[in-house]
Order: structure tokens, then C-alpha cells, then sequence
């Protein structure tokens, strides 16, 4: 990413997320989020309008307000003198909040993960579309051992749910529970099947609830179901 563009919006929701999770969550429990914040603002703070600074800063001050955990209260407010500071700093070293870096890499790994963890159990129209953004945008950069690490962060969550007997794991049952299970079973790579069509053409599908869906058309067009109808179907064969 060069220096004078700006983020893209996925990136900015991803940010947004993530600080949320980082803001909410104890480094003991999640170890690989240390260091977090800081990596964040000298990667992207050069990135972001001052708008988009100054709402980061906003969330900070009503999260520490409205904070009645006082383990978390050293960590926010050092955090806002953070952000104080590198907005302040920003002005006389821009270069310096605007670092080079590759695409996934650790920091933009773990960004992506607490954006998940803090989307999946929520109600809103950027948390319910995030997985389909991020295959459309991400999926492809993914290692494999990335696509394993999300997979397990979630299948913690269900079993968390399932544990302390919440009913509602993934935001609205109608819409957000379909999303995030389809997301976990495409993330699934032993959960691939090559499915010969009565054109006679062979499809790599993933299956879910039920459907064969197209691996090819969900990472091309997440947001629309392509799946293959039950009576064009011949023969499926697990890989």
C-alpha cells in the first residue's frame, strides 16, 4: 500500500472491530493481541481522516467512561494518551504513521481476528457482512495455517456459548447465524466435494446446510447463494 492512499473500507471496519475487542478484552486470556494498539496506529493512523482519528478517540473516551472493570482502567486511559499523543505527533512526522507493510502479515492477521470475534455474536449490517468481505478481499492471501486459526477462534465461540448456555451465538438466528455457519464451513477445507452436474460438468462445492454451494462463486460473489439444486446434481465425490 503506498504511503497517499487511503485505507479501504474493509480495513476501516476492520480497525474500527477490532479496537473494540482490544478495548473489551484481558491480554491474558488472548496473548497474541499484545502490543495491539500501537502496531495498529504506526501502520494506519496516516491512513485514516481525521474524522475516522477522531472516532477512535471518541469509542476510547466512552469506553474508559463507562468502564467498571478497574483492571482495564490503567490500559484505556494509557491508551488515550496514545492516541493524544501520535495525533499530536502526526503533524510533524507523517512518515512515521504511515508504514509500508505486506498485506497479512501478523499485525493484519490479528486485526482481522479480533474484528471476528467481536463481529460474530453482534446485530448490525457491517458485522453480518464482514465474513463475506473478507473472503472477497482476504481469503485468497490467507495461509493455511490463518484459515485454521480462524476456524478454531470460532469453533471456541460456539463452544463458549454452548457452555454458558447462550442460545444466540451469531447475532440474528435468520440472517447472521446463516452467514457466520456458511463462513465456517467454507473455512472448512475437509469439507470439500466435487459435485458432477447432469451438464456433465464437475464443480469443487463446500457443503452446508444440506447445499452444495460453488467454492469458486462464494469467493467471487459471497453475498449472492450460488449453490448447486439438488436435481441437477449426478454424483458427489469427497475429496
Amino acid at each position: 500500500m503506498k504511503k497517499e492512499e487511503k485505507i479501504d473500507d474493509l480495513t476501516y471496519d476492520t480497525i474500527w472491530m477490532s479496537m473494540r475487542f482490544w478495548m473489551t478484552r484481558d491480554e491474558k486470556t488472548y496473548p497474541w493481541m499484545k502490543g495491539y494498539p500501537q502496531d495498529m496506529v504506526y501502520r494506519f493512523w496516516g491512513k485514516l481522516s481525521d474524522l475516522h482519528r477522531e472516532k477512535q478517540i471518541t469509542d476510547a473516551q466512552r469506553e474508559l467512561k463507562f468502564n467498571f472493570n478497574k483492571e482495564y482502567e490503567k490500559r484505556l486511559t494509557d491508551l488515550l494518551n496514545f492516541l493524544f499523543d501520535s495525533t499530536n505527533d502526526y503533524e510533524n512526522n507523517p512518515e512515521k504513521y504511515c508504514q509500508e507493510y505486506t498485506i497479512l502479515d501478523e499485525i493484519d492477521f490479528n486485526m482481522l481476528r479480533m474484528a471476528i470475534l467481536y463481529a460474530c455474536p453482534r446485530q448490525t449490517i457491517s458485522c453480518s457482512m464482514l465474513p463475506g468481505e473478507i473472503i472477497k478481499n482476504r481469503y485468497k492471501l490467507f495461509s493455511k495455517e490463518q484459515i485454521e486459526t480462524i476456524l478454531k477462534d470460532l469453533n471456541n465461540h460456539l463452544d463458549w456459548c454452548e457452555e454458558n448456555g447462550i442460545e444466540r451465538v451469531f447475532g440474528d438466528r435468520n440472517i447472521d447465524d446463516k452467514v457466520w455457519k456458511k463462513f465456517m464451513s467454507f473455512l472448512d477445507e475437509t469439507n470439500r466435494f466435487i459435485v458432477t452436474g447432469t451438464d456433465g460438468e464437475k464443480y469443487l462445492t463446500f457443503l452446508y446446510d444440506n447445499i452444495y454451494y460453488s467454492v469458486e462463486r462464494y469467493i467471487e460473489k459471497p453475498f449472492i447463494d450460488s449453490y448447486i439444486m439438488p436435481e441437477k446434481i449426478v454424483e458427489v465425490t469427497p475429496l
